[in-house]
């Protein structure tokens, strides 16, 4: 459930890098919880996905679970 609201667990073993807009953030996360602004996707043609779409979030995630099968598989 929390994350939903942007918090990962970072364990103890590991260490944290948080890209935003594709850059690198300052600073390495370290062990614990931690909130991350959440940035799913990006909508690069609002026309193309307000008029040739119907459900464009749910189209997205359509397009992020077949990639994820095809990457796993």
């Amino acid at each position: 459930m929390a994350g939903v609201f942007g918090f990962k667990i970072i364990t103890q073993f590991e260490g944290g890098v948080v890209f935003r807009w594709g850059r690198l953030l300052p600073g390495v996360r370290e062990p614990g919880l931690t909130w991350v602004n959440p940035v799913y996707y990006r909508i690069v043609d609002p026309v193309k996905a307000i008029i040739n779409v119907q459900n464009y979030t749910f189209a997205v995630s359509q397009v992020a679970q077949t990639s994820l099968r095809s990457v796993i598989g």
